[in-house]
């Protein structure tokens, strides 16, 4: 069986600039990348490369394209996500702080889901460690 073509062209400098820019600000999808950089114009064509192609080949080219390393891509693309648990942890700190600091993780809990926000306990637990909040301890009696 013959493989399709493969990318071995060299590419300039201003080449790699626009392909990523377009990429970045127009959202370009890889469909639209191979249609517009890599001279591939028909749908059939954009289906034959995908069926030969695995996604880390993919990935590959486009990483070639914009010479930029594997893991400085995933590293900014895990930069940008957003923080699912933003509001919950402001909350969590309100509670926190309105109860001068004593409620622990299942207090705090038990507080959450009075206000209608169901979490699990782990989640909870986690996110107030990762805060650094801990409720105050009793002092231990001594004898």
């Amino acid at each position: 069986m013959s493989r399709s073509k493969k990318f071995n062209t060299k590419y300039s400098p201003e080449f790699k600039v626009s392909a990523i820019l377009d990429m970045r600000e127009h959202g370009l999808s890889y469909h639209e990348t191979v249609r517009k950089y890599c001279g591939v114009s028909t749908r059939r064509e954009i289906d034959s490369y995908r069926k030969t192609l695995r996604q880390w080949e993919r990935m590959n080219i486009l990483l070639k394209i914009s010479c930029l390393p594997r893991s400085t891509y995933y590293y900014n693309l895990k930069q940008g996500k957003v923080n699912k648990y933003k509001g919950i942890k402001q909350e969590i700190e309100n509670i926190f702080t309105e109860n001068k600091q004593r409620y622990g993780y299942r207090r705090i809990l038990l507080a959450l889901r009075q206000k209608g926000i169901v979490l699990n306990h782990k989640t909870v637990h986690k996110l107030m460690r990762n805060m650094g909040l801990h409720g105050k301890r009793r002092k231990k009696k001594i004898f």
